[in-house]
């Protein structure tokens, strides 16, 4: 059986080869007499080149590029009204937004986590940390759906004026859940 199939390939091998014999030679002509025509310090020029090429390609790739919220920012404070609002603020410089007040509406509750999937960094950086203030509209408090810390990089100086719940939405259902299933059996219990 072993014998069968090795011969079926040395069948494939030798049809190739001769199919594609004179093609196989020609461009390694090509590339030898290419080669042999240019000089080395023009080859080495143009491989160079290529990698600094890629190289800045890659460079500009990896770069940090942020969302301008500067004509956002009324009297040093930005509101955020919905999730969009709240993305652009993530994705902001943190130079821009290191000591602003950041005060978010009475409608956390339309924030899903599947509005911030692909954010991955929370405020502040570690040049700049995020020194300002986090408030919410008549004292609430803020509920976010999110799956990563809302603080990369926290100042001892930052005044966080209101309680921030920071949870994946999976979690926080599961959590409604459970409290309710707790009072259902309380009440079960004291048959009321």
């Amino acid at each position: 059986m072993k014998a069968n199939r090795n011969q079926k390939i040395n069948r494939i091998c030798r049809k190739l080869y001769s199919k594609y014999r004179k093609n196989v030679i020609s461009l390694v002509t090509a590339v030898v007499l290419l080669v042999t025509s240019m000089p080395l310090a023009d080859i080495s020029g143009f491989v160079s080149k290529m990698v600094s090429t890629v190289t800045n390609a890659i460079t500009a790739m990896a770069a940090d590029t942020y969302t301008d919220i500067t004509n956002d920012i009324k009297s040093g404070v930005f509101t955020i009204q919905n999730a969009d609002d709240f993305k652009k603020l993530l994705n902001a410089d943190p130079a821009v937004y290191q000591n602003i007040t950041v005060l978010f509406s009475n409608n956390q509750s339309q924030f899903k986590a599947s509005d911030f999937t692909g954010i991955e960094k929370g405020l502040g950086n570690e040049e700049y940390p995020f020194m300002g203030t986090v408030k919410a509209n008549e004292g609430s408090a803020i509920n976010l759906p999110i799956n990563f810390a809302l603080f990369e990089y926290l100042s001892d100086s930052a005044n966080l004026d209101t309680i921030i719940f920071a949870r994946p939405e999976e979690r926080i259902q599961l959590c409604l859940l459970r409290m309710l299933y707790t009072v259902m059996w309380l009440q079960l219990i004291s048959g009321k």
